[in-house]
C-alpha cells in the first residue's frame, strides 16, 4: 500500500509540473532579443571597433587579424551574439573558456570572442583580464535590457522540443552541498543537459503558511537556475526506508 501511495504521488507530481510548464509557455509573451549593433571609431587617435548592446559598449576590439579591420571584426563579433540571443541564450550562459594561450568567450554553444595575449597588450591588460572584461560587460549590458528573470512571465522558455529527463539530487539553498534526496527535472534536451542539482528553498509567509521550492541549478554548489525546465517528480530519501 505504501508502494502504491508513493507511486501515485510521483505520478501526480509529473502531471502537475508538465501541466504548469506547459501553461507558462503558452502564457509566456514573445521574447525581446537586445538590440546589437557595431561600428568603427576612434580612440585616442587609434581605430578601434565596438559592441553595443543598445546604448552601451560591451566589447572594444583593437589592432586588424587576418586582413580583417577594427570595425569588420566588431561586426563579426556582434553577428555571432545577435545569433546566439535570437536562438534563445540569455546572459546566464555567458562563460569564458581557456585554450592554450586563449581565453575564449561563450553564449551557450557560440563562440563570441576571443582575447589572445596580443590583442590583451594593445588594451594594456593581460588575455584573462581581457576576456573577464568584455564577459563582465556583456552580462550587465544583456541582464539590464532583459530586466529580472521572473518564472512564467519574463524568463526565456525554449520550446518543448526533443524533450527529456535525468535524476539528480536535491540539495538545500540553506546549506549548499548538503543532499536531501533526488529529483527528476524535465524540458527540452539541451536544457536538461545543463541541470547538475535541484535546489529546495523552504519559504514562510508571516509564521502562517510555509512553502516548499524546487529549483533546478546548474550547479551543485550554487544556485543558478536552469530556465525552461521543471521538476516532475521527487524521490526523498524517506521514501528508500525499509
Amino acid at each position: 500500500m505504501r508502494h502504491f501511495r508513493i507511486g501515485v504521488f510521483v505520478l501526480a507530481l509529473a502531471a502537475a509540473g508538465l501541466f504548469m510548464a506547459a501553461l507558462l509557455q503558452a502564457q509566456q509573451p514573445a521574447p525581446t532579443t537586445p538590440q546589437v549593433s557595431a561600428r568603427a571609431t576612434t580612440l585616442n587617435g587609434q581605430p578601434v571597433g565596438e559592441v553595443l548592446v543598445g546604448d552601451t559598449v560591451v566589447v572594444r576590439i583593437r589592432g586588424s587579424v587576418g586582413g580583417f579591420t577594427e570595425g569588420e571584426r566588431a561586426q563579426i563579433v556582434a553577428s555571432r551574439l545577435q545569433n546566439a540571443l535570437a536562438q534563445g541564450h540569455t546572459w546566464e550562459e555567458l562563460r569564458t573558456e581557456r585554450a592554450g594561450n586563449q581565453y575564449i568567450v561563450y553564449l551557450g554553444t557560440a563562440m563570441l570572442v576571443t582575447a589572445d595575449p596580443r590583442a590583451a597588450r594593445l588594451q594594456g591588460m593581460t588575455a584573462p583580464q581581457l576576456a573577464s572584461q568584455w564577459q563582465g560587460n556583456l552580462q550587465t549590458a544583456l541582464r539590464a535590457v532583459g530586466g529580472p528573470v521572473v518564472a512564467g512571465a519574463q524568463e526565456s522558455w525554449p520550446a518543448w522540443t526533443n524533450v527529456g529527463n535525468k535524476i539528480v539530487p536535491i540539495v538545500s539553498a540553506g546549506s549548499p552541498g548538503v543532499r536531501l534526496g533526488a529529483a527528476q527535472v524535465i524540458g527540452p534536451q539541451e536544457r536538461i543537459n545543463q541541470v547538475e542539482a535541484v535546489f529546495q528553498v523552504d519559504l514562510e509567509f508571516q509564521r502562517a503558511a510555509r512553502a516548499r521550492v524546487f529549483i533546478p541549478s546548474s550547479s551543485l554548489t550554487g544556485l543558478n537556475r536552469v530556465q525552461g525546465t521543471a521538476v516532475s517528480a521527487l524521490l526523498q530519501y524517506e521514501l528508500f526506508r525499509f
